[in-house]
């Protein structure tokens, strides 16, 4: 008789072990304002993130700003600051300029090495192959 009515209060939709009615309608209605909670945070993040012109269009005025204010600062300096500045950027300019130029100096070094040691491997192996 028990496993007779076991089987009458069966309810694929309920979970195992949950024999509360309420509390199968308190998980539905919190599923509901799950998803109402989702789809307002979707809709402000999408309302907020600004689009790729808006951020490209942000970031010119910034770095043009940036130019404006050096540019008042260096026009405010001394004739004295000025030299100095110039000097200092052209100093830094030729630091660069020497950075890059080590760079492919290193670099066609490296390529050099390679095809010598590549050459010395086709030749080893050739002539270990013919003989």
């Amino acid at each position: 008789m028990t496993q007779n009515n076991s089987q009458q209060n069966y309810n694929p939709n309920q979970p195992l072990g949950d024999s509360n009615p309420n509390q199968t309608q308190n998980q539905v209605d919190l599923q509901q304002k799950l998803k109402e909670l989702e789809a307002q945070v979707y809709q402000t993040t999408k309302e907020t993130t600004p689009s790729d012109t808006e951020t490209q269009f942000s970031f010119t005025e910034q770095i043009n700003g940036a130019i404006k204010t050096l540019r008042n600062w260096f026009d405010n300096l001394p004739q004295v600051g000025k030299l100095i500045v110039g000097i200092g950027a052209i100093m830094m300019g030729f630091s660069v300029l020497n950075l890059f130029l080590h760079l492919i100096t290193n670099l066609i070094s490296v390529a050099i090495l390679g095809l010598i040691l590549y050459g010395l491997y086709k030749y080893l192996f050739s002539n270990s192959q013919t003989q």
